[in-house]
């Protein structure tokens, strides 16, 4: 019996969401009154087109903003998500076609106001980046931003830098990797709106013919 990439992915969620490797090591957002941070998932995702897109890590309102608790590309809450979901729409495709998922799983622990991932953190996450890949049996990796890009390379190597590589498909792990920048309000000053969805323009071909 064939095993469907839904069946594959809910045991991959199944799997992952156990995972504690980082809290000894204080890699992991914690507080007195949230608790831990913890594996967070595209919620209900079956990844028909195998693309798997890749950014850095979980952000603290869907970690514990008890409405989310999974990944979100909320079209009406999120500039960052309304963005992403345009980037994808130019190109014929919609967040449920996607499997969405980050470098690690888990809100990295706050330093100075913010959420850095560390190194150690995304070592430990690579096994659940390969597991996202292989259950969706992903043709294509994007990857958004310079970290992602650089967590797919500690999968497996690469030479590729974001500035040069940027919405060009690269031949990768038996796969095609395809960098973008980041959508979120850095990511859009670095490379402004228009030059990203000029960017991703080539998945269409790539996807669709």
């Amino acid at each position: 019996m064939t095993i469907s990439h839904s069946q594959n992915l809910s045991l991959f969620r199944d799997t992952a969401r156990g995972c504690v490797d980082c809290r000894t090591s204080g890699l992991v957002y914690h507080d007195s009154e949230h608790g831990w941070g913890y594996p967070l998932f595209h919620k209900g995702a079956t990844c028909p087109s195998q693309v798997i897109v890749v950014a850095e890590a979980p952000n603290w309102d869907d970690t514990f903003d008890q409405a989310k608790q999974c990944l979100t590309y909320d079209i009406e809450t999120d500039e960052t998500g309304n963005f992403t979901r345009y980037l994808l729409a130019t190109v014929g495709l919609a967040p449920s076609d996607v499997l969405f998922t980050n470098s690690v799983l888990c809100l990295p622990a706050l330093v100075k106001g913010k959420y850095p991932v560390r190194a150690a953190q995304s070592w430990n996450c690579l096994k659940w980046l390969k597991m996202a890949i292989d259950c969706c049996n992903a043709k294509v990796v994007v990857t958004l931003g310079g970290a992602a890009l650089e967590a797919v390379g500690r999968l497996s190597r690469h030479r590729l830098a974001l500035g040069t590589s940027v919405g060009k498909a690269h031949a990768w792990n038996n796969r095609l990797l395809f960098p973008l920048y980041h959508p979120g309000i850095l990511g859009r000053i670095a490379r402004s709106p228009d030059k990203q969805i000029a960017d991703i323009r080539p998945l269409k071909e790539l996807l669709f013919g």
